[in-house]
This record gives structure tokens, sequence and C-alpha cells, in this order.
């Protein structure tokens, strides 16, 4: 069996993503992720183009960048990268969308000062944002629990994979 999503949104990650992530899932087929609601920062990186058909969700994480290489990736976010480029991908710094990202629903990247980081889904920066996803996350007793819970589910598909 082959991946074919894994979401670990809202999971606290933190940290750059990994040139080697899902490095034995298959380029070939159309793959879902979503890291988005984290704290992952640096730049997207070029390595993710051997994916031919993806929907990469990153908002608001703490992305400093997109590779270039990205931008062309037609099939990616449901053809939005074609449409849209690297906006298709995550909304630049100064800019936000509610899904922190332009997409071909009417979802385009708007003008705000405040964003200091790309893929926003407010008009806030960066610290702002990270301390209401803490607040947020603070609120929710079972939080722990669902994240325990679906981290061990996604080491079992990643285990039975391998």
């Amino acid at each position: 069996p082959s991946l074919k999503a894994l979401d670990l949104s809202d999971n606290r990650l933190d940290g750059y993503l990994p040139l080697d992530l899902l490095a034995s899932a298959d380029t070939s087929q159309v793959l879902f992720v979503d890291l988005s609601t984290n704290f992952l920062t640096g730049i997207i990186p070029a390595e993710f183009a051997r994916f031919r058909k993806l929907t990469l969700y990153l908002r608001d994480n703490l992305i400093e960048g997109i590779a270039p290489a990205l931008c062309d990736q037609g099939y990616w976010n449901d053809g939005d990268v074609d449409s849209f480029s690297c906006d298709g991908i995550l909304c630049p710094i100064g800019t936000y969308s509610k899904n922190g990202r332009e997409t071909a629903g009417g979802g385009s990247c708007r003008s705000c000062s405040k964003v200091d980081f790309f893929g926003a889904t407010a008009c806030t920066d960066a610290k702002t944002a990270a301390r209401n996803r803490s607040d947020a996350a603070a609120l929710s007793p079972n939080r722990l629990v669902a994240v325990i819970t679906m981290t061990i589910s996604t080491l079992l598909v990643l285990s039975t994979m391998m």
C-alpha cells in the first residue's frame, strides 16, 4: 500500500520541512499533505517538486519562502498553482487569505502590512498568530488525546509502508 494522505495539522510541529519528507511516497500518485497550523519555518524545499499531483496545505505556519521550482507545478492544489503560481501554494509575506493561498474558489491574497510569514489566514503578525494558536490549543482538553491518537495512527500507516 502507498501513502495517499498525511494530516499532521495543528500539532505544534516546529522546525524546517525535511528535504526527504515523504521520500518513500509514490511520486506518480495523487497525494494529500496537511501540515497547516503548526510552527514550521524556513523555505518549502525544491525537493517537493518530485511530486506531480500534490495537495499541500501549509497555512498558518512560519514559512519564510517557497523554492521557485515549486511555482511551476501546474497540477498542485487542484490546479491552483497553474493559475496563481506561488500564490497557489501560499500567500506571500504582506498578504493573507482565508485559505492561506489563492484558490479558484475565490480565495485571493489580500494586502496586509502586518503579515510577516507566508500562508497567513488573518491580517496579523507571526507572534500574535502563534499566541492565538497556543491559547486555542490550551482551551481544548481533548487536544492531547487527539494528537497522541493521530500520531500513533500515522506511525502505524507509515510503518506498514516500509
